[in-house]
């Protein structure tokens, strides 16, 4: 934690990993403002890169992954800042901020994983706040939550800190009537960079297949416009149509961003009829589409992060069938003999999708 006293940054801010040796290096036999042009050098060398891979993928060229693949043990800057995200209770946050503010000791907390740190929340000059303490999740353009490489435990205890921090921010942002941002702040992610900007989420599509020939099941398809259609498979098919509200859709795709979806990787298994294999869809406004399934119930010897991630993914879509049969009548009624009426609702609900701009 570094004091910026009047809101000013001070040079020699921590950069983890390999990162910091260089910093040490190069501080002997430059100056100050020549390495920090460095450094901005090399995080847009860094972030060029990332984005040429992303325009890649988005082109058709799909990164492959080893389907064996275990998930990534943290590393020594991991294990230390996972320890230090974990201290904060999002719980307190509002309540630490208002004791903050009596005594006269605030903290500005930001989200350092680009070029420069960013406070959270605030959309303003910080040079309006008394003095206060910088705060800073993540360690610049080269942390580790910049790729799919970050151990989901160290991913896990960030998103804990970035809660911490939005909640005490936004009490400090309230309190001093700074300009509040219109969205809000996120950890970098392959999945929120496949979803793009809120703006752009009225035309995501998210599809569950989840019937199962011996039991039944589910199959659910939700627009970013907050219309779903569910197909629910009890004995009889019935069809329902829910009209969401917008917190529905943001707790899906919430649940989507949190959990990385697009990271996941789930390793092909047989197992005996009686199982299950709900698949998810997710597809972004440009009508590109990434899709997963995992076998009901999990498999010994899969990824058990992965399957923990896209289960939280799985329940927030069960969620919808529970409100479906609660608070609306079905469209459609009958013996489940093929799938003609309900690729017809779908077809109906698709067709009056908003097209993209691009």
């Amino acid at each position: 934690m570094e004091n910026y006293g009047e809101g000013l940054p001070v040079s020699g801010r921590s950069v983890p990993m390999s990162g910091n040796r260089v910093f040490r290096a190069c501080k002997k036999y430059v100056t100050t403002a020549a390495l920090h042009t460095m450094l901005a050098c090399l995080c847009l060398s860094l972030t060029a890169n990332a984005a040429q891979a992303t325009r890649l993928e988005k082109s058709g060229n799909k990164k492959t992954t080893n389907p064996t693949e275990v998930t990534k043990n943290m590393d020594d800057y991991e294990r230390r800042m996972s320890e230090e995200y974990n201290k904060y209770k999002p719980v307190n946050a509002a309540r630490d901020a208002e004791a903050d503010i009596a005594s006269g000791t605030i903290k500005l907390f930001h989200l350092d994983v680009s070029e420069f740190p960013e406070p959270l929340v605030i959309d303003d000059d910080p040079k309006k706040l008394p003095p206060y303490t910088h705060v800073s999740i993540g360690g610049g353009c080269i942390d580790s939550l910049n790729s799919d490489d970050a151990a989901p435990e160290y991913r896990a205890a960030a998103q804990n800190a970035l809660s911490y921090g939005i909640s005490y921010n936004m009490v400090i942002a309230r309190y001093y009537k700074l300009k509040e941002k219109p969205c809000p702040d996120r950890l970098p992610s392959s999945t929120l960079d496949f979803l793009d900007d809120p703006p752009d989420w009225n035309s995501v599509q998210v599809e569950l297949h989840d019937i199962q020939p011996i039991f039944g099941g589910r199959d659910i398809w939700v627009s970013g416009t907050g219309i779903a259609l569910v197909r629910s498979m009890r004995g009889r098919e019935e069809i329902y149509r829910v009209a969401l509200e917008q917190k529905d859709i943001e707790r899906l795709i919430a649940a989507f961003l949190k959990n990385d979806f697009l990271s996941l990787t789930i390793p092909n298994q047989t197992a005996p009829p009686d199982h299950g294999r709900p698949g998810i869809v997710l597809i972004n406004g440009s009508g590109q589409q990434h899709s997963l399934s995992s076998w009901a119930p999990p498999i010994p010897g899969g990824d058990r992060e992965a399957i923990r991630r896209f289960q939280a993914v799985y329940r927030q879509l069960l969620r919808l069938e529970t409100l479906a049969r609660e608070t609306t009548k079905p469209l459609h009624q009958g013996e489940y003999g093929d799938d003609k009426t309900w690729l017809k609702l779908l077809k109906k609900e698709r067709n009056n999708l908003p097209r993209s701009t691009e």
